[in-house]
């Protein structure tokens, strides 16, 4: 039986998209780090509700959990807040822009990792991650870790990555609202390249 590493994940409306992927792009003209450069298509912004590893024959369990969350949730306001610089397991540095972090997406991301881990493997390896850009080992570490590391209220932290250096001049805050989610396939450094399905949130 086959694994996937998938997110499931916030998708932002199409301004923040548009605002993202060029605030990726000119991180990349500064650092010409290509790891992690930003699209629509084929890498795609995102804020991580849940990274897990699953056998490819419970995708369509995991859809319909996603499609029963969504039909119980509105629309969510969010706030990027302020930039955040990190370490990667392999000693970089990434950039990302750290949403607010309400109520309203912290039970969002609870109620998704409570309803998904029945279905968590214990470890994801490369052969579950997108195949291209080859992805690396120390991509393992984050989905592997997510469920102790990155999970719940005191450890939750909503973001959307932007890539590789530290990031500046960024004007915030930067306020929109939500309403889909989606299930990617992961590749290289967590990033989303592979749109599974998406599903809008109740109105």
């Amino acid at each position: 039986m086959s694994e996937i590493a998938i997110d499931v994940t916030i998708i932002p409306p199409e301004e923040i998209m548009d605002k993202a992927v060029s605030i990726s792009k000119k991180l990349f003209e500064e650092t010409r780090n290509k790891e992690i450069v930003l699209d629509k298509e084929k890498c795609i912004p995102h804020i991580t509700l849940v990274m897990i590893c699953i056998d490819e024959n419970n995708l369509d369990d995991i859809k319909k959990i996603v499609e029963e969350v969504a039909l119980q949730t509105k629309s969510l306001n969010l706030k990027f807040v302020e930039t955040e610089i990190g370490p990667t397991p392999d000693g970089g540095k990434v950039s990302g822009l750290k949403i607010e972090r309400t109520p309203e997406i912290l039970e969002l991301h609870e109620t998704m990792i409570k309803k998904t881990n029945p279905y968590r493997k214990k470890e994801a390896t490369i052969k579950a991650l997108y195949p291209n850009p080859k992805p690396n080992e120390a991509t393992l570490t984050w989905i592997n870790a997510y469920e102790r590391h990155s999970s719940f209220e005191k450890k939750y932290n909503a973001h959307l990555t932007i890539g590789f250096g530290e990031l500046k001049n960024v004007e915030l805050p930067i306020t929109f609202t939500a309403s889909k989610i989606a299930v990617c396939q992961l590749g290289n450094y967590c990033t989303c390249r592979k749109m599974l399905f998406e599903v809008d949130l109740k109105e």
